[in-house]
């Protein structure tokens, strides 16, 4: 547990995206305020996962900020993202099982929000979610914003009978009644779904969009990466059992190989991703000892370890320096395979020799923390890591240890 607590704290503070995101990252964009004023100037981009009530802005990128809320704003838009305040209608019946309506009528309420701008033109959809509004969407139609309506209820109370209300299908077979190929029934409650079928509306229409920007997805890369290790192995142990002959190696130096496939998560600025890597790393050492035995002979020993391993490396990234020569922390965990080895004791004592294993039996499986630092340079990056793992002994009476560094080079094909 030890071993692990160091990269569990971290790997939690790098996958807490609304802290590393919560940095500034004013971007172009436009506020219309009351008496319908248009301010041009800088928003403070957050990649909002639930819509805004504040926004950050600045003229300049000199000049100081204001925060402006739902009592003055009337929409804006900040690149590929745009909202407009709407007096809306919103479901807030429960969806979590133990507390689903008996009622087929959903609970609606009125409230003022900034609805987030999906698809916009003849026809429209927009979408709501807080901290207490679950995520609902929006038509626009006879100038006023329409809730799609999906509702669940148990009849009776009986939670093993729970009857889905898809009004959100009828609505939409109404509003985009001018295409009759479209597959409203097999429609999701889900922003893909729906953003899909409004988008096939216009593709089987011929009629353009006013505004529709390119979905923010996950982004998938690969490659190949290769470079060098300096892995050291350390044990420690009883004296009785294992003697001078265990002993802690001088470092070894061998190349690596390998390939990786990174994913970066969608609205995280391009900046947070989960790294995925395989290696093919190696580790040979060899320690010569001399040593006076208890009735005063010298003893000579060799003792050897050779491993080949097939190692898989799952890492969170996090980008903290994004121009020309980007920069990256990581921290995640590795899994070894051994796919070869050797190990062995030679001792000489008065001319009399003795070969066998220097242990009996090795771990199989080796697991450990890994930190990194890299730095990217449009396709290819260079890579500096440190690793710590549980080593090779399987004994209780004699722990391992294997520190490696690193030094890659990785390209993206």
């Amino acid at each position: 547990m030890r071993l692990y607590l160091p990269a569990i704290i971290l790997l939690l503070t790098i996958s807490n995206s609304s802290v590393l995101l919560a940095q500034k990252n004013f971007q172009r964009g436009y506020v219309v305020v009351e008496k319908e004023d248009t301010l041009h100037g800088l928003i403070n981009r957050r990649n909002w996962a639930k819509n805004p009530i504040t926004i950050e802005f600045k003229t300049t990128p000199e000049g100081g900020s204001s925060n402006y809320d739902m009592s003055q704003i009337v929409a804006f838009k900040v690149e590929d993202e745009s909202y407009v305040k709407a007096n809306v209608m919103t479901n807030v019946s429960s969806f979590n099982l133990n507390d689903l309506s008996s009622s087929p009528t959903p609970k609606m309420i009125p409230v003022t929000a900034l609805l987030r701008k999906i698809v916009e033109g003849t026809k429209c959809l927009y979408s709501l979610e807080t901290n207490d509004i679950r995520r609902q969407f929006y038509i626009y139609e006879d100038s006023k914003f329409e809730p799609l309506i999906f509702h669940k209820y148990t009849p009776g109370g009986d939670v093993s009978k729970i009857i889905e209300v898809e009004t959100y299908k009828q609505q939409l077979q109404k509003y985009l009644g001018d295409c009759a190929s479209l597959k409203i029934n097999s429609l999701k409650y889900e922003l893909t779904s729906l953003s899909s079928v409004v988008k096939k509306y216009y593709d089987c229409t011929g009629a353009n969009p006013t505004f529709n920007p390119e979905p923010e997805k996950l982004s998938i890369k690969s490659g190949i990466l290769a470079g060098f290790t300096r892995s050291k192995l350390e044990f420690r142990g009883s004296d009785i059992f294992y003697g001078p002959y265990i002993t802690n190696f001088k470092p070894s130096y061998r190349p690596t190989v390998g390939g990786f496939l990174n994913l970066t998560f969608a609205r995280t600025r391009k900046k947070l991703s989960l790294n995925n890597e395989a290696l093919l790393t190696f580790l040979k050492s060899k320690e010569n000892i001399e040593f006076l035995t208890s009735n005063g002979a010298l003893q000579r020993s060799e003792t050897m370890f050779s491993l080949n391993y097939l190692k898989f490396n799952n890492l969170v990234s996090y980008k903290v320096v994004d121009n020309k020569f980007n920069l990256f922390l990581s921290a995640g965990i590795s899994n070894a395979f051994i796919i070869w080895q050797k190990n062995y004791l030679e001792s000489t004592e008065r001319n009399n020799g003795t070969r066998g294993k220097a242990i009996n039996d090795t771990r199989k499986h080796e697991q450990g923390i890994v930190f990194g630092v890299a730095t990217q340079v449009k396709k290819t990056s260079f890579n500096l890591r440190y690793e710590m793992t549980n080593g090779i002994s399987p004994y209780s009476d004699l722990k391992s240890v294997i520190r490696r560094a690193y030094l890659l080079i990785a390209y993206e094909l």
